[in-house]
């Protein structure tokens, strides 16, 4: 009989397939790496101090007490141990438990190979999280490991540890990274800690854990689910199936637990820590990578790249190696085409098809971002090229697809070119690239029209990502729908390669600014008599992305790059002497377009 594949590669491939989709949920058992103890390792500690007063003089009692303080406090106290009940018993106050369980995760003054250095499970859940593979983690710790290994690799999450702060953070998917700390920090006086008070959550915690757990996957580990009751009704309440739950066999069997998994159709996880499980969580999916798109040639092709663009004589060379991945990429809109005009498709075919073709147009991209990011302008005609090869594509039939969508999504490489040259011109301060490729580039805008007009509009979010599609495909799976939809999509497909040039942390800002100079070409470009649709309006001028005096953040930083000379002279070429008011017109255009 053949073996079927494990949980542990079942997950590591959807993880790799779809980053961002999968939180984890972390209880204390993940940081007893890090030599903090877990919730029944504090109750052996404090029932060995009880044990130490009550029985003075006899050391055997204390022993006794940390190998089984279940057994010692039934001979001495009525009611059963708990984490909880002990907590209580104890200390009256939140403030009394901050102080008494503080040395529990504080390491010894001097002491730094003490507690609080994060484990290799910690550390490898920041590497999947500065990578975008893992966006939200959720923990019932009080200790700041996660924060450590966060930060130790430059990775600045939104931190929310009390209910209150749920109202005013940055929604869950447009944050890089979210660490939820659901029972507070230890050095908070207002920690959950009591079988009482983590019965019941406040309700803009449930709200938020609602969302997690029907919007995302969830990897659980190093959590029993014996007691906090609150956490494990939200896990059961949850209404959606979507994704699904992988629990670590070590915490994994408790009644609550094997409940929430039979519930969730949940899977487990063979990993004796979770050091094990995370640590092989995340060479896995690094394994994914390296054959994803053939890594070793990519980086070879970018090595190249680079060497190239910086050696006039290796011109040919440089037109030779880029050009050779653009005609990769034209076999795969042909292979798209041709697999969808033989019939009919739903919304959820073509979002599969959309999900391929941006796969098989990153090599292409990354190589285009490395050569652009080291080039002075003196390759800006080949980069041109680029995107005119793309807006050609392959020949196709004049036979109409059912509704489209699927002729529009051929234009889907040139958009992604676009924004890759967008984004890596905000970084350098140099549009010449992005202008130049927008404007000299020529397509038709649709099937039967005459008129070729300038590449930028061709490529058009609106016109390439099918709101309908993405939000129809959204619904189908619980998510509701997406104000922007287009921009939602692009920043996604485009994440890799904002993540060569710049760090997570500002990965959203630095897609603002590439979609901000995008709009501004939409407004200045000259349309000629076709239709086209006006400035994209995408998630950069959503309802917190303007200022107090009304101008969206992307506009205010453009202001300021024009301090640069180059970038200046860039935009004067595009524009002509009067920047400021080409900036108001698009302003009073995309007010229009500001929603919640």
């Amino acid at each position: 009989m053949a073996a079927s594949l494990s949980n542990d590669i079942v997950l590591a491939t959807s993880v790799h397939a779809q980053p961002g989709v999968y939180a984890v949920l972390l209880g204390s058992g993940v940081s007893r790496g890090a030599g903090v103890p877990t919730g029944w390792g504090v109750v052996q500690d404090l029932t060995a101090r009880v044990a130490a007063l009550v029985d003075r003089g006899n050391a055997e009692s204390s022993e006794r007490a940390r190998e089984d303080p279940e057994a010692w406090w039934r001979d001495k106290f009525d009611g059963p141990l708990g984490y909880s009940s002990l907590l209580e018993k104890l200390a009256d106050t939140p403030s009394e438990r901050q102080g008494l369980l503080k040395g529990f995760f504080e390491p010894p003054a001097g002491d730094d190979e003490a507690t609080g250095v994060p484990s290799s499970a910690h550390r490898a859940i920041a590497s999947l999280a500065q990578r975008g593979y893992i966006k939200v983690i959720v923990t019932t710790n009080f200790d700041r490991l996660m924060e450590q290994a966060l930060a130790e690799i430059g990775v600045e999450p939104q931190i929310v540890s009390r209910p209150e702060a749920v109202k005013g953070m940055t929604p869950l998917v447009h944050a890089a990274v979210t660490l939820v700390k659901l029972h507070g920090d230890y050095r908070e006086v207002d920690s959950l800690n009591t079988e009482t008070e983590l019965g019941e959550y406040p309700q803009p915690w449930v709200d938020l854990l609602r969302q997690v757990v029907e919007d995302y996957g969830l990897v659980v580990s190093g959590w029993s689910a014996d007691w906090d009751t609150a956490l494990v009704r939200a896990i059961e309440d949850a209404s959606s199936r979507r994704y699904s739950l992988y629990w670590d066999a070590r915490s994994s069997k408790g009644e609550n637990a094997q409940r929430i998994l039979s519930v969730r159709d949940g899977r487990v996880l063979q990993a004796d820590t979770a050091d094990a499980l995370f640590t092989s969580l995340k060479e896995n999916v690094e394994a994914l990578e390296r054959i994803a798109v053939s890594p070793l040639s990519l980086d070879l092709m970018i090595a190249r790249a680079k060497r190239y663009v910086a050696d006039p004589v290796r011109r040919v060379d440089l037109h030779d190696l880029v050009m050779s991945e653009v005609d990769a990429v034209i076999e795969a809109i042909a292979s798209m085409f041709d697999r969808f005009a033989q019939g009919s498709h739903d919304y959820q075919e073509v979002e599969d098809a959309a999900d391929e073709l941006a796969a098989s147009t990153q090599p292409l991209l990354r190589v285009l971002g490395h050569g652009v990011f080291h080039d002075d302008g003196s390759h800006d005609a080949l980069w041109t090229r680029v995107v005119q090869r793309l807006l050609d594509g392959p020949p196709l039939p004049a036979t109409r697809v059912p509704g489209d969508v699927i002729r529009d999504l051929v234009r889907l490489p040139a958009l992604l070119a676009t924004y890759t040259y967008a984004v890596v011109g905000a970084e350098t301060h140099r549009d010449s690239t992005l202008i130049k490729a927008s404007l000299e580039s020529r397509a038709l805008r649709t099937l039967g029209e005459r008129e070729r007009v300038p590449g930028v509009f061709v490529t058009h979010v609106e016109a390439v990502l099918n709101a309908d599609v993405i939000n129809s495909v959204a619904r189908a799976k619980g998510a509701g729908g997406w104000i922007y939809p287009g921009s939602h999509r692009a920043r996604d497909m485009m994440q890799t390669v904002v993540l060569d040039f710049v760090p997570i942390s500002r990965a959203r800002e630095a897609f603002d600014d590439a979609e901000y100079r995008v709009a501004l070409l939409q407004h200045v470009a000259p349309r000629g008599k076709a239709f086209v649709y006006g400035p994209h309006s995408g998630e950069f001028c959503g309802e917190f992305q303007w200022d107090e005096d009304g101008r969206p953040h992307a506009e205010q930083r453009f202001v300021d790059n024009l301090n640069f000379e180059r970038f200046r002279k860039d935009w004067e070429s595009a524009i002509g002497d009067d920047i400021p008011t080409a900036l108001d017109g698009l302003r009073a255009r995309l007010e229009r377009h500001k929603r919640w």
